[in-house]
């Protein structure tokens, strides 16, 4: 394909609009109010509600102070810009401002304007602290609404795993591994571009939540395709373990194994005893604690991380009872050759030479071929995954200009390196942009990246011609 740059017509303001609508509806509004500054006639409740929406309500309500719009009648809202006024105040944390917007919620029925105030309800609630009006908010709008922005998805992933089972482990593991691979399977993947899941462990951690935090991230990193995003934030938000309380209550369990079955009754008390009251990952709840067992010692399984580990395999089941046939005869071994050294060695020291090799060769045997068995299955999963996103990828060198939002992630990057042309530069483009031009419709893309998880993002302009009398020539 031909790269020099061709001339082509100015961007107008028509594109830099259609950038902004772009970009708003993929869940940037920072971008889209940057964009939106540049052009003149912008509106003043837009760039209030897309400064709330970018967690910033000063700026809201300073935007709003230029129309006279930045104080709620006392009767009310009466226009859409005192609706973004009352929560912008209630973000600042202004109860009165935020039952005034409750009260606006309950008589809106239009799908689409419910959609806009539950954003604005959540932009509210959540730096005002009420996460529960916060959560209900981003859960609806994922789950009712389709929301895949990434403040969307991160506001509802952190809204599950905050509300996980704080009594049964296992319920709590299964829902943060739902989380993650609804993080995993979104466009663009959490792989692709770490936003969401960043958003989400960040307000998790504004909550004191500090081992959800670390339960997501992990899940995240450990159970699909991963990125150096994803695993930087695994090690940051990471629940490290005591030595001490993991490795003494086992210690002591083995030196009771000489007084026999009262013994391993006894070692069994201790270690579980010790684990209640010395806990190996301080600060953190039992439950907690648990689930990260699980879902840190987690691997992928078959391509998916299902944090269950009661499903018997048939190979690494095989090599362990191959290992306790051989740990039969290595024990028969050791015993003899220390009795032959110690002739009146009790019986209790007799079973702990025999409990050693019985137990230890076929764990040694299961995990060295679990451990093969996973190897094999990550690369083949890998293998797939890599032939899935170049069946995906090789029509990015076609025109998309029929498309009326944008494109995010690597499919982007294909676009602009297989199809868009480079072309001149205007000035004052935000967050190092650049606008690249179709070469079949002359229709200018920004291509920028995305604010969280610095995903290349591309945002269709306006054509270069004049629109149709009614937008579709009349034929839809």
């Amino acid at each position: 394909m031909d790269t020099t740059a061709t001339p082509g017509p100015d961007v107008d303001d028509r594109s830099v609009r259609s950038w902004a609508q772009h970009a708003e509806a993929l869940g940037e509004p920072g971008l889209a109010a940057d964009l939106l500054t540049t052009v003149d006639g912008a509106d003043d409740g837009h760039l209030a509600r897309l400064a709330l929406l970018d967690g910033r309500p000063d700026d809201a309500l300073t935007a709003l102070a230029r129309g006279g719009d930045d104080v709620v009648p006392a009767h009310g809202p009466t226009s859409p810009e005192h609706v973004v006024a009352a929560a912008a105040r209630a973000a600042q944390g202004d109860e009165g401002a935020l039952a005034t917007l409750l009260h606006v919620g309950s008589r809106v029925a239009d799908p689409q304007q419910r959609a806009d105030f539950l954003r604005l309800l959540a932009a509210a609630a959540g730096p005002a602290g009420r996460h529960d009006l916060a959560d209900d908010a981003w859960v609806a709008l994922v789950s009712e609404h389709g929301d895949r922005t990434p403040q969307g998805l991160g506001g509802w992933a952190a809204a599950h795993v905050a509300r996980r089972d704080a009594a049964r482990s296992t319920d709590a593991v299964r829902a943060v591994v739902g989380v993650a691979r609804g993080l995993q399977d979104a466009l663009p993947a959490a792989a692709d571009d770490a936003g969401a899941t960043t958003l989400a462990v960040r307000d998790l951690q504004r909550r004191g939540d500090r081992a959800g935090a670390a339960l997501l991230a992990a899940a995240v990193a450990r159970g699909g395709r991963t990125s150096p995003e994803l695993r930087a934030l695994r090690d940051e938000t990471a629940l490290h373990r005591r030595r001490a309380p993991t490795v003494v209550p086992w210690i002591l369990a083995l030196l009771l194994l000489p007084l026999g079955v009262v013994g391993i009754a006894l070692g069994i008390g201790v270690v579980e005893g010790l684990r209640h009251v010395w806990r190996r990952v301080p600060d953190v709840s039992l439950c907690d604690e648990k689930a990260w067992d699980a879902i840190d010692g987690a691997r992928r399984d078959d391509g998916r991380q299902t944090g269950v580990h009661g499903e018997v395999r048939p190979v690494p089941a095989l090599a362990a009872l191959v290992g306790f046939v051989a740990g039969i005869g290595l024990a028969f071994e050791v015993d003899a050759r220390v009795r032959a050294i110690v002739p009146g060695l009790g019986d209790g020291w007799a079973m702990l030479l025999w409990a050693v090799p019985l137990l230890g060769v076929p764990a040694l045997s299961f995990v060295l071929v679990e451990g093969v068995r996973r190897a094999l299955v990550r690369r083949r999963v890998a293998r797939e995954e890599a032939a899935d996103r170049a069946a995906q990828l090789r029509t990015a060198g076609s025109c998309r200009c029929w498309d009326p939002v944008a494109a995010v992630g690597p499919f982007a990057d294909a676009y602009v390196s297989l199809h868009l042309a480079p072309t001149r530069q205007p000035a004052g483009l935000p967050r190092g942009a650049t606008v690249r031009r179709c070469p079949l419709t002359e229709v200018p893309w920004l291509v920028t990246t995305t604010t969280g998880g610095r995903a290349s993002l591309v945002l269709r302009g306006a054509p270069s011609l004049p629109d149709a009398p009614h937008g579709t020539g009349g034929y839809l």
